[in-house]
């Protein structure tokens, strides 16, 4: 994922989620480095985990075909593999069907 930040200088950055793990780890170090003892919060999270149009074409090409039969079945073949694996013989069905 890329995207264009503007700061308040008006210098336009671009930032992958490459970059941001980078700022963010140096955000961290800074942290610690000048309050050692004191706590923070830092919140990350990547775009690359919220839609496919955002993981690089390398990625979606490793899955390109996989799962052309459609959500619906995906989700079907996946409860019946964790039935298989987790449930053993107990009696359960997808709360949505």
């Amino acid at each position: 994922m890329v995207f264009i930040t503007l700061s308040d200088n008006g210098i336009e950055t671009i930032r992958s989620n490459v970059d941001l793990a980078d700022h963010a780890i140096r955000w961290i170090q800074t942290q610690k480095t000048v309050s050692p003892r004191k706590p923070f919060f830092a919140y990350y999270t990547p775009g690359t985990a919220h839609a496919p149009h955002q993981a690089s074409k390398e990625w979606i090409a490793k899955f390109k075909g996989k799962f052309d039969h459609g959500f619906d079945k995906q989700r079907s073949m996946t409860y019946e593999k964790q039935k298989a694996s987790l449930f053993k013989g107990k009696s359960h069905r997808l709360p949505w069907i």
